[in-house]
């Protein structure tokens, strides 16, 4: 009976540490992956910001432009030449 009073605590004491250790371990990396996101994000912005005029970088965020970029692809119709 006395065992019982010593093993059961440590055992619920075990468990609890291990269901901590594995929280914190997810936040952990949880955490590194938001760091590192930041870290493309800042440097793609940089690289943004740092292009001459020659270069082109598309904002795939914008959304007042119309999404026909795949016609500039298309060969010409008989319609299209005959203008």
């Amino acid at each position: 009976m006395e065992v019982l009073f010593i093993v059961l605590p440590m055992l619920i004491a075990i468990g609890i540490f291990f269901v901590f250790r594995s929280l914190f371990l997810w936040y952990w990396k949880v955490d590194r992956i938001v760091e590192l996101l930041e870290g493309i994000d800042s440097k793609l912005l940089v690289l943004k910001n740092n292009t001459t005029g020659d270069a082109v970088i598309e904002d795939n965020n914008d959304i007042s432009k119309p999404k026909d970029h795949w016609k500039q692809y298309q060969k010409p119709t008989e319609e299209d030449t005959t203008s």
